[in-house]
């Protein structure tokens, strides 16, 4: 395992404690707001750590079209749905 792959798993790690807590926290209206926000920080940390983990990728792996394509669909899909729904919410 490279420090490269460490610290990406480290951040995945930490990115799925934080969208547990998040979710956790929007369990009261006083904390909802609080929650969606640490559950945000958490998928950009994710999003974030795979993107650094596809573009510096080791020599002997080729480019990741399958990878790149799956963030992008869902960035736009999740995206697209969660500005609906904000939209929409009373």
């Amino acid at each position: 395992m490279t420090p490269l792959d460490a610290v990406v798993r480290l951040s995945w790690l930490a990115a799925s404690v934080a969208f547990v807590v998040g979710l956790s926290r929007m369990n009261s209206p006083a904390t909802a707001r609080n929650g969606n926000l640490i559950s945000a920080g958490g998928m950009v940390l994710a999003i974030g750590a795979t993107a650094v983990w596809l573009l510096l990728a080791p020599p002997t792996r080729s480019f990741n079209a399958v990878g790149w394509a799956v963030i992008l669909v869902g960035i736009a899909v999740g995206g697209g749905y969660g500005l609906y729904s904000a939209k929409t919410v009373k």
